[in-house]
């Protein structure tokens, strides 16, 4: 564990094995020195949302897409599902960053 309790790439690999992977299916090339890279999954959920609204409503009424590529509108907004599938213990805070471009 590093300063300030970020994970270090040997607590992640270690995170991912066993019987309660924190990544599953975990890919050893997608670990960086304190992060694991994830991929974008096929489905796309449309979103119409309104000034006040409950995200859970909102994607059950929202429509949902298989897609490959898929061009986003002016103003539009979507929710794409991951490839991973994480599982974050109650003792465990995820920070989620975007990669600059």
């Amino acid at each position: 564990m590093l300063p300030g309790g970020a994970l270090n790439d040997t607590s992640l690999i270690s995170l991912c094995g066993g019987d309660s992977p924190l990544v599953t299916p975990f890919e050893r090339e997608f670990v960086g020195p304190a992060s694991i890279d994830l991929r974008l999954g096929k489905e796309i959920n449309l979103l119409e949302l309104e000034d006040n609204y409950h995200l859970a409503d909102v994607l059950e009424n929202g429509k949902k897409e298989i897609f490959k590529i898929y061009p986003l509108k002016h103003g539009e907004t979507i929710l794409v599902n991951l490839f991973e599938k994480i599982s974050i213990p109650d003792t465990m805070m995820v920070l989620s960053c975007q990669e600059a471009a």
